[in-house]
């Protein structure tokens, strides 16, 4: 409840204010608070989010945000995700990749294709094939 009246409130401090909330573990709260806020404020909630819980729906929801807006996920956050422990994140990421088509993660996709864990390299061959072909390659 605190934070949808934080992101009722016109001033600057709002967005520290919500950092301060994903900082303390309230994620959900702060990207639901965040979802209300104008486009700038709110990516860079959603943006913060998705770089930093280890919860993988809420990172799902911070990134379908972010693509709704029509913006990109900041590079350091997918490699965050990409080089996570955590298998999900870690597909949450690849699916971004791969729906967006951002060749600059070829390598990283490569990498993971090789994983030993089937839905990890499952999800990096898919979105390997979807750069590859936006490379014109087979």
């Amino acid at each position: 409840m605190a934070a949808d009246e934080i992101a009722l409130i016109d001033d600057r401090t709002v967005l520290p204010a919500l950092m301060i909330l994903i900082d303390r573990g309230y994620e959900v709260e702060a990207l639901q608070a965040g979802e209300k806020l104008p486009d700038s404020e709110a990516l860079q909630i959603m943006a913060a989010v998705a770089g930093s819980s280890r919860n993988p729906p809420v990172v799902r929801k911070a990134i379908e945000e972010i693509e709704k807006r029509g913006s990109a996920l900041p590079a350091r956050n997918v490699r965050t995700l990409l080089d996570s422990n955590d298998k999900w994140l870690q597909i949450e990421a690849l699916g971004y990749v791969e729906r967006s088509g951002r060749q600059e993660f070829l390598k990283d996709v490569a990498t993971l294709a090789q994983s030993s864990d089937h839905d990890v390299s499952a999800a990096a061959e898919r979105a390997r094939n979807k750069l590859k072909k936006g490379l014109g390659q087979p």
